[in-house]
């Protein structure tokens, strides 16, 4: 091409030109593949998607309490929370700890070998130590797991509980002790029965500080608000009061559930509100 060929050539014309820059805006950027098989494997966890892979977000959580906030007279938390956003990495998570716990329950955790939960899952013992460093590790993530579903059901009466109902609060107490000990049963039975007495202390131990936290953080706060605190190291005098109900119904399953609802007053001071 020669010079005057060049320089009279026709110049692009102004809206071709913005078509085209249009055109590259509405681009958008590659999103990594993710197997469906790797998807069809997650159990009870809602689907992620590809922007879930390549931008995590924290997972986050709606507690009970706020609606202590709403019967105390404060802004009202009745709303639905959002759902809890869930990464490809929580659920790969969440499938090791279950198969970890319906293994545990088959033939006692003691027993268990990375191989056993990697099959379960359906991965290999690389891609498990990607997750957890060992199977101790796992096993504190199995016993948050089961921890997490009691003060599920702690949340759930104490939003449904009759605020200001102590005598109907210590029935409930009584009953939801009950209950949550036959749930678990299985579990700390294998334990138990596997020889792994450290382990079940160890649950033992925080389950009763978790469950202590709540209530000390909730409906302990809401009855200090309308009565006042009788008791002082309130933490601390729940969990030992959380142990010794745990121990005293496992040994005595019989007991009558006056003398449990006793034990709990008395160790509370709540006789005279009764």
């Amino acid at each position: 091409m020669n010079y005057d060929t060049f320089a009279n050539r026709e110049a692009p014309k102004p809206t071709i030109l913005r078509k085209s820059i249009a055109c590259l805006s509405d681009l958008q950027p590659a999103q990594p593949v993710l197997w469906k098989s790797d998807m069809n494997r997650v159990i009870g966890v809602p689907s992620v998607t590809n922007a879930d892979y390549c931008a995590p977000k924290p997972v986050r959580h709606h507690h009970a309490a706020q609606g202590v906030a709403t019967r105390l007279g404060g802004e009202s938390h009745d709303r639905k929370p959002e759902a809890p956003t869930i990464t490809i990495g929580d659920a790969r998570r969440l499938q090791i700890v279950q198969a970890a716990r319906e293994i545990c329950l088959e033939k006692g955790f003691s027993k268990i070998t990375i191989s056993d939960i990697a099959e379960r899952v359906g991965m290999t013992r690389s891609l498990f130590y990607h997750y957890f460093q060992d199977k101790d590790q796992v096993a504190d993530a199995v016993l948050d797991d089961v921890i997490s579903e009691v003060i599920a059901r702690l949340e759930e009466w104490n939003e449904h509980r009759e605020a200001g109902n102590i005598s109907k609060a210590l029935d409930d107490v009584v009953r939801l002790t009950r209950s949550l000990i036959a749930d678990e049963g299985p579990f700390s039975q294998r334990l138990i029965e596997d020889g792994n007495a450290a382990l079940y202390l160890r649950f033992i131990d925080r389950a009763a500080d978790r469950i202590s936290e709540y209530l000390c953080g909730s409906t302990v706060r809401e009855f200090e608000e309308k009565h006042g605190m009788p008791i002082r190291n309130e933490h601390e005098t729940f969990y030992t009061l959380i142990v010794g109900l745990i121990s005293l119904i496992r040994l005595h399953p019989d007991i009558d559930d006056d003398i449990v609802r006793q034990v709990a007053a008395q160790t509370l001071h709540l006789d005279e509100y009764l």
